[in-house]
């Protein structure tokens, strides 16, 4: 159905011109919604926030209005899945799962299906489910920073500290892996994302790596990470030479 209104009248507005018998009709009011998502802010809201079609073409571009819905879809899993499913953006689908009832978001399945679609910030999961293995690798494959969150012994797991690293650099930082898989990961980080990689491994022992240090200034065209090195590294030759080819690079 198209409205026959101008694009830029109120909601308010066009709720008045019509008779009562049009704003029974879910057409209409599936119209409204697509017409500028402002269903909630007028009368008619509290007679269609329980029905499915109404609330998915509101909340799809409006997510935060899910909040408004009725109960029975807020705590619908598989409608709360779709939702998320159909709306864009990770940050909208967090919308969407906060705005999820209570007993939804400590429903280990709904958050496991939320996960996958980057629709779950582990800082707002329940404690005992940020030493979830399987919740944990679902998010931070996603937003590795998530693994912040993670319970200590999740955050020096090798599957999630790689799945979190692959997903974003900076992350390497709340890697409590043992040595080893650390320098593994910055080493492996460091050939693709140079600046980030010693950014994230500010204040640790690992910036004072050569084989690291060589890697991060190869992949990079930025002479200035020479001013995040320890003193030993900025007199190494090898290391001079790296940075001065980078430095050219730029130039």
């Amino acid at each position: 159905m198209l409205l026959p209104f101008p694009g830029d009248l109120p909601v308010s507005r066009i709720c008045k011109e019509v008779p009562q018998r049009v704003l029974d009709d879910k057409d209409f009011i599936l119209a409204l919604a697509r017409y500028n998502n402002m269903a909630r802010e007028v009368d008619i809201w509290e007679k269609w926030k329980h029905d499915r079609d109404v609330v998915r073409t509101v909340a799809v571009s409006r997510p935060a209005i899910f909040r408004e819905a009725g109960d029975s879809l807020r705590e619908d899993t598989a409608f709360v899945i779709e939702l998320m499913t159909e709306t864009q953006g990770t940050y909208p689908r967090r919308q969407i799962y906060e705005e999820a009832s209570e007993r939804l978001k400590k429903d280990k399945g709904f958050l496991r299906e939320a996960a996958k679609l980057g629709g779950v910030s582990l800082g707002a999961c329940p404690e005992e489910f940020k030493a979830d293995k399987e919740l944990v690798l679902a998010i931070v494959k996603n937003d590795g920073w998530e693994l912040q969150y993670a319970s200590l012994e999740l955050r020096g797991d090798e599957d999630c500290a790689r799945a979190a690293v692959a997903s974003t650099v900076g992350v390497l930082q709340y890697v409590t892996a043992a040595e080893k898989l650390r320098r593994e990961l910055a080493v492996l980080s460091a050939g693709q994302h140079g600046r980030a990689t010693l950014m994230a491994l500010k204040g640790s022992q690992l910036l004072g790596d050569k084989e690291i240090v060589l890697a991060a200034l190869r992949s990079s065209s930025d002479a200035s990470l020479i001013h995040l090195l320890p003193k030993d590294m900025k007199e190494d030759q090898e290391v001079l030479l790296a940075w001065d080819a980078a430095r050219r690079a730029r130039d």
